[in-house]
């Protein structure tokens, strides 16, 4: 966990992990601050993929967030994860967001 330099109480929490800790295969982030989780980027390695891994990590960062007392959380979904996370209980808001690419030049 590492606390947030200009964010009073935000908090941003790394996490990596695999089948029985002998290698990495699945990571995100989870920013916890102004009232709500961010579950940011979630990755799981292609072979390890419906293994539930990735849901398990997910599972996880929600606990953590829950623990000082986050009762919001919020994560944009690939095509992929869609259905993962309405099966965890996440609701579809039905909002697009466009999405930008900035390259240094």
């Amino acid at each position: 966990m590492k606390r947030l330099n200009g964010l009073r109480g935000a908090t941003l929490h790394s996490f990596s992990g695999g089948p029985g800790r002998l290698r990495t295969v699945c990571c995100g982030l989870l920013y916890c601050g102004a009232g709500v989780a961010g579950l940011i980027g979630l990755g799981t390695l292609p072979e390890y993929r419906k293994r539930g891994i990735g849901s398990a990590m997910q599972l996880e960062r929600l606990r953590i967030a829950r623990e000082p007392g986050y009762q919001y959380a919020v994560l944009f979904a690939s095509e992929m994860g869609y259905s993962p996370y309405l099966k965890l209980g996440f609701q579809d808001t039905g909002r697009r967001v466009s999405r930008y690419l900035w390259r240094a030049g």
